[in-house]
């Protein structure tokens, strides 16, 4: 009865650590959902990332912008407009 007694309790015991084991790694808050978590910061920290580059870059256009106003003006409407002063022949090259 003794043996009995205890070989019941040690599989409760063994399924008792499974099911630890499975809530721990794969329930809702466990480290399966941990992981996806922080590949999913690493995911925004580089956008983090990019998304300030682009402002640094959009601030240095902004200051030449300030700095050479009429030449940006000019080169702008040339060059993204397609724009060109009376009696100027314009070339398009692809």
């Amino acid at each position: 009865m003794k043996q009995v007694k205890r070989a019941v309790l040690r599989i409760f015991f063994a399924l008792e650590v499974c099911l630890f084991a499975l809530v721990y790694f794969l329930g809702p808050q466990g480290m399966r959902m941990i992981w996806q978590l922080q590949e999913g910061n690493e995911i925004r920290a580089h956008d983090v990332a990019r998304a300030e580059k682009e402002i640094a870059d959009l601030e240095a256009e902004l200051t030449a912008w300030h700095q050479h106003g009429d030449f940006l003006t000019e080169k702008a409407a040339r060059e993204r407009l397609h724009m060109a002063r009376p009696g100027e022949l314009v070339y398009h090259v692809d």
